[in-house]
């Protein structure tokens, strides 16, 4: 059980039982027989902490091998302890790998290039 939750005792408030039955959902589509399961979240820099804490919750799973997490964010638009970059900590310490692929923004030139070729 990737959740590592007692369903009867431990999830008395919803918010633990929805982050319970996400976490099983995730096991139940990524068991050995099928395709990994990929999870892209974008503007993460206004995520709210109930679902940073979904999001760890299933990166700390220990039988998550084919569950991958992909989120973007906009990092000038965070503090430098925003939620997000303590939920990356909190997975790094465990041994959880984690990669950060900075991107730059498309100037005006390329964009009106992309539209005109439309």
């Amino acid at each position: 059980d990737m959740c590592n939750v007692d369903t009867e005792g431990d999830c008395v408030d919803a918010l633990k039982k929805l982050q319970y039955l996400i976490c099983r959902f995730v096991e139940i589509i990524s068991d050995s027989s099928s395709p990994p399961v990929v999870l892209f979240l974008d503007d993460l820099q206004w995520a709210d902490p109930a679902s940073l804490a979904v999001i760890t919750r299933l990166l700390l799973a220990p039988s998550s091998p084919r569950f991958l997490f992909v989120g973007s964010c906009r990092d000038d638009e965070m503090s430098e302890n925003h939620p997000v970059w303590n939920m990356k900590e909190t997975v790094e310490q465990t041994g959880v790998n984690t990669r950060i692929f900075e991107l730059s923004s498309i100037d005006n030139n390329t964009v009106n290039s992309m539209i005109s070729d439309l």
